[in-house]
């Protein structure tokens, strides 16, 4: 009381030698030491209520302005004033500032700060995390609701509560499923706000990464606020939501029973409104059930339940024109229209599609007219097509191989001011090259090849890069696989070092046209340039560190087999093999060849041990094309009889096998009859040439010398018999 009292008061009470002073005995009421505790008292509760005015007005600074005051007074500030402060400067979002004066607060054994102030501060962190996406935030807050248990604060619903929400829309599952437990082990519920956050974090957890179970555990969660009478946001919306992430993953048949289910569990306590029907005819028509999809629809027109939306026609129209199936499409487009519901760039897109999937499949170019005359109607509709909508018409033409139509529409899509890109040009440039393939392969007799479409597709790329644009792997490979197809393997090197120049760094695809062109040739001619030539690009390709392929390691090693080249055909095999690369069949038959054109004496062991091998493997199933080369192995060894004809026995026995499946051809019998020649003494090979001429297989294709072996050996059978 003497520390707060004035100084005259204090000198006046003091002083003995005052005339006015009563004697020690006696007390006046100047002198009473009850007086200066209520003056004390007023002042502070002033200082106090001065400063829950100011922060109730959102006057913050003011309000720490009279806290100070009060401070340099002598004033003991109270509970309230710092409330007063936190409060206020956690509802301006002022984070750090609130914690200086919570910390402010803690100092003071009188004002520690009860469970409301604590509540305050969490809600403060967890609001600055939300909105500076940062999780660091929410981490005070939870280091707060521990610091309230460890000091036996008994929090509320509301702490807990929020954050659990905030730790859910950071997407940080873990964490707010670990305060859901704790919540319920103090006895109290969670609201709704909280499960909802949960449930939604599941969900788009359950999307983004494909998982199935955090879309059950979404399910869970809902199934438990149903349970509890916990009303969702939206109970429609969050079924709704549900449907739509389930629509979102593979396994389609398994989800699209799950969905419907879900649909029909929502009908039985919800009347499901147009995002819903939405949501479950996009999901059926998504994943191809779109038979189903226009049930759903037909039965909400039917019964008049929703007035269906654009998006409801429009996952109906896009899921039949993925099918290609232009007449359902058009139908849904017309009754769209026929409701007086506009259409989208994004509907005639998908019309565009299916007319252009029509004529892929059905090279039939009315299918680009009808789409023209779309085109036409989209304009007077007055909706501008974008880049999609040519992409589309674009493709169709190059598919069928109507590049002059394709150019149109690239030039059209140039005069409506719409930049075509590097994609625009490939499908062109790709158009020009197959035409130019087929034009040849077609005139194969004729000595001089036809490159005039090849030299519009570089005339093409040629363009591209004046305009600036970027060329892509694309282009340079479309025009390096036209040459070597059409055997200038001197262009195809151009337009490869070209490629090198631009920085475009070629592809496993660049390389395989090389590598394929020239391994293709190489058989042919039976020239080992080529073969040399193959080896040199395959080695350049892992020189760039790309990665080669199955096909390419077969291409290589069949190339080297055709001549004859035993020793390369098995250094590239095992090179393959120990890159983990599995052969299959071709690969095994590739290699089969090389023992067959070998006259090497372990070419004969190898075969069989190679074959062995593909009968073992489950990545090589057996096919005729492989155990024929294996009977031309046998055909042409040299080695011990009663070896060659065990193993071509086995063969024969495999070659009875498939033949029911796969058939039997003139190199079956071919091999046989060669079989014959060399072992005519052996009974063996004349059983399965009649064998297989009894099967109909006919000797009209083979050669004059072998029709007149099979046909002495079944005149033979005839004798006999």
């Amino acid at each position: 009381i003497s520390s707060t009292a004035s100084p005259s008061c204090s000198s006046v009470t003091s002083s003995p030698s005052s005339p006015s002073s009563p004697s020690s005995s006696t007390s006046s009421p100047l002198t009473s030491p009850s007086l200066p505790e209520p003056i004390a008292e007023t002042q502070a509760e002033t200082h106090s209520s001065r400063v829950r005015h100011h922060a109730a007005l959102g006057e913050l600074n003011q309000a720490e302005e009279v806290f100070e005051e009060g401070l340099e007074a002598g004033v003991e500030p109270d509970a309230g004033s710092f409330t007063a402060l936190v409060n206020g400067w956690a509802r301006l979002g002022e984070v750090d500032r609130a914690v200086r004066w919570f910390d402010e607060m803690k100092k003071r054994v009188s004002t520690q700060p009860e469970v409301w102030i604590y509540h305050a501060l969490i809600n403060a962190h967890i609001q600055q995390g939300e909105k500076a996406r940062d999780p660091g935030q929410v981490e005070q807050a939870e280091r707060l609701l521990e610091e309230m248990l460890e000091q036996g604060i008994e929090p509320n619903g509301a702490s807990f509560n929020a954050l659990i929400e905030g730790w859910a829309k950071h997407g940080e599952i873990e964490h707010a499923a670990r305060w859901l437990d704790k919540t319920k082990q103090f006895g109290l519920t969670p609201n709704q706000s909280a499960y909802n956050a949960l449930f939604v974090a599941h969900v788009m957890k359950g999307k983004k990464e494909r998982a199935p179970k955090h879309l059950n555990e979404a399910e869970r969660i809902l199934w438990e606020m149903l349970k509890r009478d916990i009303k969702t946001n939206t109970d429609i919306a969050s079924y709704t939501l549900l449907i739509n992430a389930w629509a979102e993953l593979d396994d389609s048949q398994r989800k699209l029973r799950h969905i419907k289910w879900l649909f029909e569990k929502m009908k039985l306590d919800h009347k499901p409104d147009v995002q819903a029907y939405s949501a479950v005819i996009g999901a059926h028509a998504k994943w191809g059930n779109v038979a189903e999809a226009e049930r759903i629809l037909e039965r909400v027109l039917e019964e008049g339940v929703v007035e269906p939306d654009l998006i409801c026609f429009s996952h109906l129209i896009d899921g039949w024109a993925r099918l290609g199936d232009v007449e359902r499409a058009g139908r849904w487009f017309d009754e769209m229209k026929r409701r007086e519901i506009p259409p989208t760039v994004h509907i005639y897109g998908a019309l565009f599609n299916a007319h252009a999937k029509r004529a892929k499949e059905s090279r039939d170019p009315a299918q680009i007219d009808e789409a023209k005359h779309i085109f036409d109607e989209m304009l007077q509709d007055g909706i501008t097509p974008d880049s999609l909508t040519f992409a589309s018409l674009i493709d169709g033409c190059a598919q069928l191989g109507d590049v002059d139509r394709a150019t149109w529409w690239l030039n059209l899509m140039k005069r409506i001011k719409l930049r075509p890109n590097e994609t625009f040009y490939n499908f062109i440039i790709n158009a020009h090259v197959k035409k130019g393939i087929a034009i040849n392969n077609t005139n194969r007799r004729r000595e001089e090849k036809n490159t005039e479409n090849m030299m519009q597709a570089e005339n093409l790329l040629e363009e591209m890069l004046n305009e600036g644009m970027e060329p892509t792997a694309v282009s340079f490979t479309s025009l390096i696989s036209g040459w070597t197809k059409l055997g200038d393997f001197e262009r195809a090197g151009r337009w490869f070092d070209e490629m090198k120049r631009a920085n475009i760094r070629p592809t496993v695809h660049t390389f395989s046209a090389l590598i394929n062109a020239h391994a293709k040739r190489g058989k042919e001619t039976r020239s080992r340039h080529h073969i040399a030539e193959t080896e040199r690009i395959f080695l350049l390709m892992m020189k760039e560190d790309i990665k080669p392929n199955l096909v390419l390691f077969t291409s290589l090693i069949a190339a080297c087999a055709q001549v004859g080249d035993l020793d390369r055909a098995r250094k590239w095999f095992q090179s393959m093999r120990q890159q983990g690369i599995r052969p299959n069949a071709r690969t095994y038959t590739a290699m089969f060849t090389a023992c067959s054109k070998s006259r090497k004496p372990e070419s004969f062991a190898l075969a069989c041990d190679l074959f062995a091998e593909m009968k073992r493997a489950e990545s090589a199933e057996l096919d005729a094309i492989a155990l024929t080369s294996m009977m031309n192995v046998c055909a042409n060894s040299r080695h011990n009889p009663r070896m060659v004809l065990r193993v071509a026995e086995e063969v024969i026995n495999d070659i009875k096998k498939i033949s029911k499946k796969a058939g039997l051809d003139r190199y079956h019998l071919t091999a046989c009859v060669r079989l014959h020649k060399r072992h005519p003494d052996d009974a063996r090979p004349k059983q399965w040439i009649r064998w297989m001429v009894s099967l109909g297989l006919s000797t009209n294709s083979l050669r004059h010398a072998d029709r007149i072996s099979v046909a002495n050996i079944l005149q033979i059978q005839e004798s006999q018999t």
